[in-house]
């Protein structure tokens, strides 16, 4: 299936779906992303803000915050099409950015390679580590500077395909999490190509 296609139908999924259904979802789905191991243990969390049709962060951010933990969200130079990652204080100063998109208004750069854990926006994930984004390549430009992080999606049950298409510029996930439970994408299941990506990102 191709990519535009997969992103028409999860559009039509995503608009089906009622505010409090669409809440309810999201908010389950933030919980179980709490409890993963990796959250409790990452000290910088990176988090997207999320836009209506995705997943919301809110509830993941304020827990993070209170645990004390570093956040921080990016921020898109549309220009030289590349973003990077400020903090998000404990009072969030936000502003809506380039692309339409909440961004960190304040706060210090933090860089790639100090952060533990990425917490992505999808439209569409599959089992084998494939992330469908919605097609600007900023978050797969930024992660292949990342040198440590572990990479999780979040996203709603109905993103989930059996395959996604993928290209060799793009970061493959370790984990996903949506409303039903935590995917986690062991690289005996990932495709060859995706698995040389990852091991040469983590420098194994």
């Amino acid at each position: 299936m191709e990519k535009a296609e997969i992103r028409r139908i999860v559009r039509e999924r995503i608009s089906a779906m009622s505010a409090v259904d669409r809440a309810r979802k999201g908010l389950e789905a933030q919980r179980l992303f709490l409890e993963l191991t990796a959250y409790q243990n990452a000290q910088t969390l990176s988090v997207y803000l999320a836009m209506e049709d995705e997943v919301p962060t809110d509830l993941i951010v304020s827990e993070a915050l209170r645990a004390g933990k570093r956040v921080v969200a990016p921020v898109v130079d549309t220009r030289a099409r590349q973003m990077e990652m400020r903090r998000i204080e404990s009072t969030p100063c936000t502003r809506v950015g380039a692309l339409g998109i909440l961004e960190p208004a304040c706060g210090e750069v933090v860089s790639a390679d100090e952060i533990d854990l990425v917490l992505l926006p999808a439209r569409a994930i599959d089992e084998a580590g494939n992330r469908l984004g919605r097609g600007a390549g900023y978050y797969d430009r930024y992660l292949a500077k990342t040198t440590k992080a572990v990479l999780c999606a979040l996203a709603f049950e109905c993103q989930r395909f059996d395959d996604v298409p993928f290209q060799d510029h793009d970061v493959p996930l370790d984990m996903a999490v949506t409303e039903r439970g935590v995917y986690l994408c062991p690289e005996e299941c990932v495709d060859p190509q995706m698995r040389d990506a990852r091991r040469k990102r983590r420098g194994r």
